[in-house]
């Protein structure tokens, strides 16, 4: 979700030579460089440009006058609205590992929110005390003044290329970047070839190391990619090169997982193993992380065990254990418990705050609070979100202050674990600062209702930011960047995704807004959608359609038309109750993925669609059995048969579970408010159908729950997205407490809801309740006039709701 701290999208060029052991870096691309002329002609007689690699685009760089301050004044239910919601993915950190007392740094990770771990190797940094290390010596003899020009041949076009990465949404452009990416690629086949006599095993090994890596992330040709690295792998076997031989190796598995996926989990185990036994325990790990990746996406309930698992080893370095245990809190709280969530982010805590400050990123602290910030969202603790609101602006201010220069353009910070290095591709600034508007808007949309605006300024102000972005990465405004095409695109995808979910906060906001006329936001993700404007990117919106079909189905439903309604909320459970084949390369986009989604009970819409239908269900059979005398005919046998069904699911995702592994609990335990309404709707439909003995059962039954909802209103202190929830607990709590206090309190909340001005069907509708249960007790108590003025109030509902009530019997299937 989210992009709140800063700049969601930095720096992720790290190419050329990286900072190893003393190790000079190379130059900067604006740096003058000299190139023998006469090598740099050879590459330019071969074309052939490599084929384009899932050309992807999108990632900004932050400007600060864009963060947001205190001053803007626009502080920033639920992911999911308090009575029916969605959860916004968050986005999660991901695992590259490097090196720290080796020459090489490892493996970039992927850029993902809570998916994949690693992303292809980055570029390495040869041993500090070869000479290629140095700029070009005119007093080198000839072959080592060539081989130092052609490896700055490559690592100054790959820089070059990545440099100008937003003009690649033009053919010229795009030809530009691969025309480098192929000059550098030829200046290292050159090497590998031409002058592979005079590179001893070490420098040969980079040189191949390289291509493989190049033809990973910059081409289709993955198979030579397989063929460099393979060579890679036996040079450093054969010479016992071990640093270097295990970031092959690494990359080995990364582009074995595209290759032949199925073949990965045994190559992965060998490695562990292997490096277990030699005593290399920060290799063993970081082979362990990549099946993690890897088991996510292709085997959920192994990846989700083999999470807690890593969360859980004490023996493992803090900061590793830190990322699983960050990891592990997000996918509760997009998949499955929130107070498992808390339960682990705590841990996570205790560990992050045994650190002095300023010792480990920054980006620990950011995780840390914006997990907090979701987690109150998501279980409606309005106050404790409130305080996470005001800590992560306070947070913001201070790396504004700082510049925001402990962030990188693409996302990736880097932590040290021994004799690796972990490289985390998780948000940059600007992207922090988007995720916080967009939590912010979603938190604020519990105050709609009373007709605070702060939600509609925090939501048009996170739009501003994202259109510029996507400005920026589309080219059609001066910006710039430096990383790969395909990291371009996987941040538009990211931008366009987070835009998208914010349009339907923002019909989600009128309908809070008693507007539910208002879901023309929605037309931009539809027309793209249904015009094949997303075109290959299609795939990774399709889990945006429950949502949108749930607003519809919601939209249906207070027009009064069943039949639609109940169609869309059909077609929402059918999304939702099944899992879908998964994306190997979805998860590093930052937006989840299919294999990690909940389905059934564990995915929220599914479960709001389901009380929905089943709320329809019981209205419709009702209203059959008054015309109907044939109890048993074929249309009230379907309706007992899909109440049936409906209750099944519902009891199935309430039921009390005890077990150790915390991803097999739903949300439905951690949410006061949604068991309470599930509750509440059990004993409204049980209360028509018991007698006798029954009925004194069920009205001790009904005691417990109005207790309980006294509690839980006292805890809210009126704090939900609908009033009309608020207004529906206090007359039911009127007229089923005992307590002459507790009834007096929710007789005045009663009778303040009552005016003629009241918004929505709904508070009417509830003011009928409150006004037939108030004219009897003024009858009763001789207060004649006040009755006779309620009668007149209860008359003027009737007739604004009265025809909506005739629409809907006569839309009843018959």
């Amino acid at each position: 979700m989210t992009d709140g701290n800063g700049s969601r999208y930095q720096n992720l060029f790290q190419e050329g030579f990286l900072n190893g052991l003393g190790a000079k870096k190379s130059p900067s691309p604006d740096q003058s460089v000299q190139i023998n002329s006469a090598v740099l002609s050879k590459f330019m007689e071969t074309p052939a440009i490599p084929k384009k690699r899932h050309h992807q685009q999108g990632t900004e760089e932050h400007d600060p006058s864009t963060s947001y301050t205190a001053d803007h004044n626009l502080l920033l239910s639920n992911q999911n609205p308090q009575t029916h919601e969605i959860q916004p993915p968050i986005p999660v950190q991901q695992f590259h590992p490097e090196t720290t007392t080796v020459p090489l740094a490892m493996p970039a990770a992927p850029e993902s929110v809570f998916a994949q771990l690693y992303h292809p190797l980055y570029g390495q940094p040869i041993h500090a005390h070869h000479p290629a290390l140095s700029l070009v010596d005119n007093s080198a003899p000839g072959p080592d003044l060539i081989i130092q020009n052609l490896l700055m041949t490559a690592e100054f076009f790959t820089s070059k290329a990545h440099s100008i990465v937003l003009s690649t949404s033009t053919f010229k452009g795009s030809q530009d970047y691969y025309k480098m990416i192929k000059i550098a690629i030829k200046a290292l086949v050159m090497l590998s070839k031409r002058y592979a006599r005079y590179l001893d095993p070490w420098l040969e090994l980079i040189v191949y190391f390289k291509l493989a890596k190049l033809y990973f992330t910059e081409t289709e040709n993955i198979h030579r990619a397989e063929e460099y690295i393979n060579r890679a792998m036996a040079i450093s076997s054969r010479n016992n090169l071990v640093p270097i031989q295990v970031l092959s190796e690494f990359l080995a598995g990364q582009i074995l997982e595209v290759v032949n996926h199925n073949l990965l989990a045994n190559y992965l185990d060998n490695k562990i193993q292997h490096y277990s036994q030699m005593g290399y325990r920060s290799y063993s790990d970081m082979f362990l992380l990549l099946k993690l990746n890897n088991s996510l996406v292709t085997d959920i309930d192994t990846g989700l065990i083999l999470l807690q698992n890593i969360s859980h080893n004490v023996n493992i370095n803090p900061l590793t254990r830190l990322l699983a245990l960050i990891y592990q809190s997000n996918l509760h709280l997009y998949r499955g418990s929130p107070r498992h969530s808390a339960s682990s982010l705590t841990e996570a805590e205790s560990i992050l705050n045994g650190f002095p400050v300023g010792t480990i990123p920054t980006q620990f602290t950011a995780m840390a609070y914006l997990l907090r910030y979701l987690n109150s969202i998501q279980t409606n603790d309005i106050l404790k979100a409130k305080e996470s609101m005001l800590l992560i602006s306070s947070y913001l201010n201070s790396q504004q202050s700082l510049g925001w220069n402990l962030w990188q353009e693409d996302g990736t910070f880097t932590i040290i674990t021994g004799d690796i290095n972990y490289k985390i591709c998780w948000l940059s600034s600007d992207e922090f600062v988007i995720m916080f508007y967009y939590l912010t808007g979603v938190h604020l949309l519990t105050e709609v209702s009373n007709g605070k605006k702060k939600a509609k300024k925090v939501f048009d102000k996170c739009l501003q930011i994202i259109e510029k972005q996507l400005r920026e990465v589309e080219g059609l405004s001066e910006s710039r960047r430096s990383f790969s095409m395909h990291k371009l695109h996987q941040v538009s995808i990211r931008l366009r995704y987070i835009k998208y979910n914010i349009h339907y906060y923002q019909s989600w906001m009128g309908f809070l807004n008693n507007d539910f006329n208002d879901i023309n936001y929605l037309n931009e993700f539809m027309s793209d959608y249904n015009n094949d404007n997303l075109k290959e990117d299609e795939v990774y919106f399709r889990d945006l359609l429950p949502k949108v079909f749930y607003l519809f189905a919601a939209y249906y439903q207070f027009k009064g038309d069943i039949q639609a309604s109940k169609y869309y909320y059909m077609k929402v459970r059918n999304l939702t109750n099944s899992a879908r084949e998964p994306l190997l390369n979805q998860l590093d986009l930052g937006i989840g993925g299919y294999s990690i989604h909940g389905v059934g009970e564990f995915n929220e819409l599914f479960v709001y669609a389901t009380l929905h239908l089943l709320i329809l269900n019981e209205f419709e059979a009702g209203e059959i059995s008054k015309v109907s005398q044939d109890k048993s005919s074929s249309l009230i046998s379907e309706y007992f048969k899909v109440r049936g069904q409906l209750h099944a699911d519902l009891t199935k995702a309430f039921a009390p579970k005890t077990t150790s592994n915390g991803f097999a609990i739903n949300f439905t335990g951690s949410n006061d408010l949604l068991k309470l309404t599930y509750h509440l709707l059990l004993n409204i439909f049980n209360d028509r159908a018991v007698s006798g003995e029954q009925h004194q059962q069920q009205e001790s039954t009904n005691k417990v729950l109005i207790e309980q909802m006294g509690q839980i209103m006292e805890n809210f202190r009126d704090a939900t997205s609908f009033p009309f929830i608020t207004n529906l607990i206090n007359y039911l709590i009127y007229i089923g407490t005992d307590n002459v206090d507790q009834k007096n309190k929710s007789l005045e909340k009663c009778m303040a809801m009552i005016s003629i001005s009241s918004g929505s069907d709904n508070d009417r509708i509830i003011s009928i309740f409150v006004l037939k249960s108030l004219i009897q007790h003024f009858w009763e108590s001789g207060e004649n006039d006040k009755a006779s003025m309620a009668e007149m109030q209860l008359e003027y509902f009737y007739n604004t709701v009265g025809p909506k009530f005739d629409f809907l019997r006569g839309n009843i299937e018959s």
